[in-house]
């Protein structure tokens, strides 16, 4: 009965696409190979080869799963393990707070009464498209007072919610009963530049509005220098935190926020770090390896960490890897990963194999990481579009 379970947990947990390079015999985590006939990936072709089916099989012999496996080198990138500051306008306003409105009657709710949420992103206001929270306030105050038709977008749905504005008796103003926000800003990691498409990769999670925990939708986006001025060490119950400022100077473009990170393009095109090759994600493995991080004004610097767990599931994007800050120097200094550390490149023998992204309060030398062919797709498709 267990093996049962192992067999079903390992079809709905593994994804369903690997990239192996050309004459590489496909092993993951130890237990799964690709059947033989699958695995002829011949050294003698050159180019890279058109995806085709290969049937994964634990401990060679017992059939898993089904999988697609596409045939291309390991891809290089320039390291990052820089700060970067990211502001942001919101595609549209993010609704952070359901309020009500004083009118000379009393107090009303429009946005509670008509069905709004905290999250809810206003995309348009009788299909006149909303650039930001100031624009959804102008339109409303000249909607005359009768209903108007709002669309957001909640969740991966449209939805549309006939609202009935109240005058303000204080301000004389209509008003839906509702706060909104289009705009942030932070500071992360530059995790890699990819010199064939153009886009960099960072942070390796993304950028949500505080209040709501909603992904904000990029209009437009700058990154900036940031000069770093010290931290807060981290220790157990309270996450630390690298603490500095916007130098001013735009260095680049911000295009994409996303789950798995912030893409876009830098204006010099090369941070300044070394060229390695990207791992594909089955050949990462538990043990040894070590972060690129700045915390301190000497700048990317590699510190000792040990991957403790892998994880390949198909619905995790993120948190891919388990680590823990084995470095004395970087205990010491900060207490293990500290907020703005998201990003710092994750390599293993010489190649990169992920990305800081998560630290755990209860242990701030533990936490996640997101493989690194994750955040390259991504960046590649960022560019191309």
């Amino acid at each position: 009965m267990s093996l049962i379970l192992l067999i079903a947990a390992a079809d709905r947990e593994l994804p369903d696409e690997f990239y192996v390079s050309e004459g590489e015999a496909f092993s993951l985590a130890g237990f799964f190979s690709a059947a033989e006939e699958d695995q002829a990936l011949s050294a003698a072709l050159s180019g890279e080869l058109p995806p085709r089916e290969a049937e994964l099989r634990l401990f060679g012999l017992i059939p898993v799963k089904t999988v697609r496996m596409s045939t291309e080198a390991e891809e290089q990138v320039l390291l990052g393990g820089e700060l970067f500051g990211v502001k942001m306008l919101c595609d549209g306003a993010i609704v952070v707070k359901i309020t009500g409105v004083e009118t000379a009657d009393g107090f009303v709710s429009p946005a509670k009464d008509a069905g709004f949420e905290v999250g809810d992103i206003i995309r348009s206001l009788d299909d006149e498209e909303i650039s930001g929270g100031s624009d959804f306030s102008e339109k409303l105050n000249r909607s005359g007072g009768g209903k108007v038709t709002v669309g957001v977008l909640r969740g991966e749905k449209t939805l549309f919610f006939a609202l009935s504005p109240a005058r303000s008796a204080r301000e004389n103003l209509l008003r839906g009963g509702m706060w909104v926000k289009d705009s942030s800003a932070g500071i992360g990691t530059l995790t890699f530049l990819d010199p064939q498409s153009g886009a960099f990769g960072g942070l390796g999670h993304g950028i949500c509005e505080a209040e709501s925990g909603v992904l904000i939708p990029i209009s437009s986006g700058e990154i900036e220098k940031v000069r770093l001025i010290g931290c807060k060490k981290a220790v157990s119950g309270a996450a630390g935190q690298l603490q500095g400022y916007f130098e001013g100077g735009v260095i680049g473009k911000a295009a994409l926020n996303t789950e798995t990170g912030i893409y876009g393009t830098l204006f010099s095109g090369d941070p300044g770090g070394e060229t390695v090759c990207v791992a594909h994600k089955q050949n990462v493995k538990k043990g040894a390896a070590q972060i690129l991080a700045t915390v301190d004004e000497t700048g990317p610097q590699l510190y000792e960490v040990e991957i403790e767990r892998v994880r390949f599931g198909e619905n995790r994007q993120t948190k891919n890897l388990q680590i823990r800050v084995t470095d004395p120097r970087l205990i010491e200094k900060t207490g293990g990963i500290l907020q703005g550390m998201s990003g710092s490149p994750i390599l293993q023998e010489g190649k990169l194999v992920g990305a800081v992204t998560h630290v755990f309060l209860g242990d701030p030398k533990r936490g996640y990481g997101i493989f690194a062919e994750t955040m390259l797709r991504t960046a590649q498709s960022c560019a191309a579009a």
